[in-house]
């Protein structure tokens, strides 16, 4: 691997090392599924093995080591900035609307399943404080966390520079698969692509995590007033109730309303991080623009507290971006002019307005190898909801 391109590289070593957690993530459910780890205390610690072990501690250090980066540079490459306070309270509105679109479109892909004749596993489970507290870290915690730092941070991280609508989708169909669960995979496959959306246009990975973590605690919240006596029973009855009537066709037309204005929700917040994205993207190149300038002693040439001029420079930085593709003909002057809506999306999720560059696909063998094998084992686990 020492003679091909660091960029070549970086798309291999992500598939690779998403290919050991695919395998190993697998293995761990043939090995549940048998019964083989069933002991006093297993859920938690394999919990944490899958979540912490497996999901963060294997991503953040094979990519260490097969990249011969440090934790800094990893942990950046990862998405892992820091971002805005507005920016944290859109992501918690963002995540709100994408809980009552999970919660439509699950409902309607589960009865759908049912009509099919897929049997729906069930188990118990106890509903008291202590076990809400604990789900909140194991169920909310943790996979907002880690589950993002897999996919956002390796895979989608390793992936978009040769376009970042074929990073979403494969990030998207990643996340979505590896449930092994066809009930939860069709919204995990969109969340999955909306996260990854998110991450792109805020340049940051904090934002996806907020939205995973508020979907999964109101998921919660409400699985826990449904069944507990220390929470108000049948709220999420009541939540749906609201949004229901006597009448069939009016009360259709109350969740087509419910799904659209969440929509817009949705496209609303994407957009106000889009902009949260580009002040970050501002004050990093002002950040570096400083470091430039003291060590060249520039300090008298560039007025770094004119805050016009520091602006003016970043916009012509980003315009000599775009020249450039336009002289590497990798954009056409018709297709921008043209408003050429794939390359245009190319423009926007990208992190320096630089169309992607052309994919080798042999580098993303294992990146398809864990397509296949996670595509084999969730219709192996459908086929056995429809069978047991």
């Amino acid at each position: 691997m020492k003679n091909i391109l660091e960029k070549d590289k970086l798309v291999f070593y992500s598939g690779f090392i998403y290919f050991v957690i695919a395998s190993i993530f697998i293995g761990i459910r043939i090995c549940s599924f048998f019964g083989l780890l069933n002991f006093p205390g297993a859920n938690i610690i394999f919990k944490i093995i899958m979540q912490v072990g497996l999901m963060f501690l294997i991503p953040v250090l094979l990519y260490k080591v097969f990249m011969n980066k440090s934790f800094k540079q990893t942990f950046y490459h990862f998405g892992f900035k820091k971002t805005t306070s507005k920016a944290v309270g859109i992501s918690f509105l963002a995540g709100l609307c994408m809980f009552f679109l999970v919660l439509y479109f699950s409902s309607v892909w589960s009865a759908i399943l049912e009509l099919l004749g897929y049997h729906f596993s069930s188990s118990s489970s106890s509903y008291s404080v202590w076990d809400f507290f604990v789900d909140v870290i194991f169920v909310g915690c943790l996979p907002a966390i880690c589950e993002e730092t897999t996919h956002r941070g390796l895979t989608l991280n390793g992936m978009k520079h040769n376009g970042g609508i074929r990073a979403i989708v494969l990030t998207g169909l990643l996340f979505g698969l590896l449930h092994i669960n066809i009930v939860q995979f069709g919204y995990a496959f969109l969340v999955g692509m909306l996260l990854c959306v998110v991450t792109m246009v805020s340049r940051s990975i904090i934002p996806a995590m907020i939205m995973h973590f508020t979907n999964n605690f109101i998921g919660l919240f409400l699985s826990y007033s449904q069944n507990s006596t220390w929470l108000q029973n049948g709220l999420v009855d009541s939540l749906l109730g609201m949004f229901s009537s006597s009448s069939f066709i009016l009360t259709v037309i109350m969740r087509i309303l419910v799904i659209t204005l969440c929509l817009y929700g949705i496209c609303w917040c994407v957009g106000k991080l889009f902009r949260e994205g580009k002040k970050l993207d501002y004050l990093e190149f002002k950040k570096n623009l400083k470091r430039e300038v003291i060590k060249n002693g520039l300090q008298n040439d560039i007025d770094l507290n004119n805050e016009i001029f520091v602006y003016n420079l970043y916009r012509e930085a980003n315009m000599i971006n775009l020249e450039n593709q336009l002289k590497e003909q990798k954009i056409t002057f018709r297709e921008m002019m043209a408003g050429n809506a794939k390359k245009a999306t190319e423009l926007i999720l990208s992190d320096k307005m630089v169309t992607p560059e052309k994919p080798k696909r042999k580098y993303y063998f294992f990146f398809y190898l864990s397509i296949a094998i996670l595509t084999i084992a969730t219709i192996v686990d459908t086929v056995l909801g429809f069978v047991l």
